[in-house]
């Protein structure tokens, strides 16, 4: 989330930021040249590696789109030192990752971001946490920043994890994108979740990966956990028009019209698509979504959710970035439609 007087292009400002950083930027250089190096190795002894007994137990009964979901999510137990712990979840993400490293951490740079012992930067795949920014940086932290960045210190300053990378391991900041396992076998991603440390946004094409993250980020705004209860962080309504370019949102509403036009897709939200919210949806999504079996042209007529950074072109619009980035939803209790 930004705030109305930075309304800037946050990539671009994170590039500037990140070029004009003598400090980091040679930071940056010298972790990437380690990381390439260090993924080549996989050090999965953990066999020294001692923790105390937590057990999170959650049964929770919500609603997630169309179906009412029943869901028990048990076991988190890390009963005994040794003994593993990993979730069914877990297994699930490892089977369609490979693993790439491992490490100890030394320093927590934010909710989604941690550094190991060897100078690899890594940022967690498929989650976003509300951003923590350096005093001497282009925006403020979000709220909640604080928080979030404690709650990933908590579980991981000073201890070993593994290391999970996706298919593109790395991004433009030379990070390592990973979904990290802690030593008793337990997936941090699901923690935080759970916790409301940080929200789903997907950065693989996994349907199956996404759609854990969706469940337990559900999960999460059900009890109203984490930053779940700060105002400026929970879903909006379209029709409510809390839309603020140059912020990062989660955005629902009914979708009123579908249309393809050469490249691209659009969604439309209201009458004058001049002025009204729309999702922008690429070819390559376009294509990938329709091979999933969901079209975006059969959402018109449906209630959905995009997530992502906020613009203004002839009215407020996200552009998607990531297939996952959108779903359909249940409409609201108070839909007259």
């Amino acid at each position: 989330m930004l705030y109305p007087t930075e309304l800037r292009d946050h990539t671009l400002a994170q590039r500037k930021w990140f070029t004009g950083n003598a400090e980091v930027r040679q930071r940056a250089s010298t972790q990437a040249m380690l990381t390439q190096r260090r993924l080549r190795l996989v050090d999965t002894d953990n066999s020294k590696l001692l923790y105390g007994s937590l057990v999170f137990c959650l049964t929770v009964r919500m609603r997630i789109g169309p179906t009412i979901l029943g869901m028990t999510l048990a076991a988190l137990c890390l009963a005994s030192p040794g003994r593993a712990a990993e979730s069914e979840h877990g297994t699930t993400v490892k089977k369609q990752l490979k693993a790439c490293t491992s490490g100890l951490v030394t320093e927590i740079s934010g909710g989604d971001q941690l550094v190991l012992e060897t100078g690899i930067i890594v940022k967690l795949a498929d989650v976003k946490a509300p951003e923590h920014w350096p005093e001497d940086g282009p925006f403020r932290s979000w709220p909640y920043a604080a928080q979030s960045k404690e709650t990933l210190a908590t579980l991981t300053l000073g201890r070993h994890i593994e290391l999970f990378c996706t298919p593109t391991p790395f991004d433009y900041l030379n990070r390592v994108i990973a979904h990290v396992f802690l030593a008793d076998g337990s997936w941090l991603q699901e923690l935080l979740l759970l916790d409301g440390a940080v929200m789903g946004f997907p950065s693989s094409k996994s349907i199956e990966i996404s759609t854990l993250v969706y469940q337990f980020e559900s999960v999460a705004q059900y009890s109203n956990a984490g930053l779940w209860k700060t105002q400026g962080m929970r879903p909006v309504w379209e029709r409510d028009g809390n839309l603020r370019p140059g912020w990062f949102q989660i955005i629902r509403g009914k979708v009123l019209a579908a249309k393809k036009l050469k490249a691209k897709s659009f969604l439309n939200f209201g009458v004058d698509r001049n002025t009204d919210f729309t999702v922008e949806i690429p070819r390559s999504l376009y294509r990938q979504l329709k091979g999933q079996g969901a079209d975006p042209l059969s959402f018109e007529g449906n209630w959905i959710e995009a997530r992502g950074w906020v613009e203004w072109a002839g009215g407020p619009k996200i552009i998607l970035t990531n297939a996952n980035h959108i779903r359909v939803i249940k409409a609201p209790a108070s839909d007259t439609d």
